[in-house]
């Protein structure tokens, strides 16, 4: 039988080929543990979690060591939490098109 509901669309985003850029990370994916979709409280939105894998050599887009790696990607993540609230193409991060976008702050 068919999953139906978020289990579905997780079954879809699991199933996501991706690209050169990024790619769903199918071998740390652990459903209900790493990977998961929910209704938010309201019903108007799915909740998710799930591991991506972007590919972008940041160590020759920014002159760092590779001790600065990390740093760098938690930059990037805070740069683009920043940006959701303005970018529309990263609106759906902070619930953009929702009924009660307001409580996606708290996930974002």
């Amino acid at each position: 039988m068919a999953r139906t509901g978020p289990d579905a669309c997780l079954d879809n985003v699991l199933a996501l080929p991706g690209d050169k850029r990024w790619a769903v990370d199918k071998a740390h994916a652990i459903e209900g543990v790493t990977a998961y979709m929910v209704r938010s409280f309201d019903g108007t939105a799915l909740i998710f979690a799930l591991p991506v894998l972007f590919r972008r050599p940041l160590l020759s887009e920014i002159p760092l060591g590779v001790q600065g790696a990390a740093g760098a990607v938690a930059l990037i993540i805070e740069q683009v939490k920043r940006k959701a609230g303005s970018d529309a193409g990263l609106g759906p991060l902070v619930g953009k098109g929702t009924r009660f976008p307001h409580q996606f702050a708290a996930f974002t």
